[in-house]
């Protein structure tokens, strides 16, 4: 049960009672954690529900039905956040705010999201790290969205792939650039300012790519 205390869930459908009202819903579920009810309006305003809260539950948008599922996860302070596909179903500009929400309830109140989703874009911008579940099996993790290779063009590629072969990397020329497989991001920028020759662009692999890369194999 003190796990449970420190956990919040929100999930891919949100089922709240219709009939009631934001705030009342709200402040039911703080009087469960004993949350005192200048909290219950803190996390109202916190997740945009205030114009919101005098409104029945049934009569709100998928979006705004999102933000209070956040709220209820969110409204006794835990450590960990569990939300299964937060993002489906949302227009554009829902996604966003939603997003935005998560990351400021992350440096507001130091609570971390562990997210299960499918929405490829949505994960890149708010994840520190990332896990590729694939058949079961954890098929690629890591907190460097590089991990699945780098890709770099410079003035003379095939000096560069054996420079950083030189430095113990598996790099190679693939079209006009230069693939370097399994170093950090990090790393290979730090090896680039040694490179004797000019670097024009360097771009991480995406994590629609190292999700593809994981599958294929």
């Amino acid at each position: 049960m003190e796990i449970r205390r420190r956990v919040g869930i929100l999930h891919d459908k949100v089922a709240l009672p219709p009939e009631v009202t934001v705030g009342f819903f709200l402040e039911k579920v703080g009087e469960i954690y004993d949350v005192p009810k200048v909290s219950v309006v803190n996390t109202l305003s916190l997740c945009g529900l205030l114009e919101v809260s005098n409104q029945a539950i049934g009569t709100l948008s998928l979006g705004y039905t999102k933000r209070l599922g956040i709220a209820q996860a969110v409204l006794h302070n835990p450590n960990m956040v569990i939300a299964d596909e937060p993002f489906t179903q949302l227009d554009p500009m829902t996604r966003i705010h939603l997003r935005e929400l998560f990351l400021r309830l992350k440096k507001d109140r130091g609570i971390s999201f562990f997210v299960s989703s499918h929405d490829i874009f949505d994960l890149e911008q708010i994840a520190d790290y990332f896990a590729v579940i694939n058949k079961g099996r954890i098929a690629r993790q890591g907190s460097d969205f590089g991990v699945s290779g780098v890709l770099v063009k410079a003035s003379a590629n095939d000096m560069l792939a054996l420079f950083l072969k030189s430095r113990g990397y598996d790099a190679f020329e693939e079209g006009t650039m230069v693939r370097v497989n399994g170093g950090k991001l990090n790393e290979i920028l730090g090896l680039l300012a040694q490179f004797d020759g000019k670097v024009y662009e360097v771009k991480s692999s995406s994590l629609e790519s190292i999700l593809r890369d994981a599958v294929i194999e």
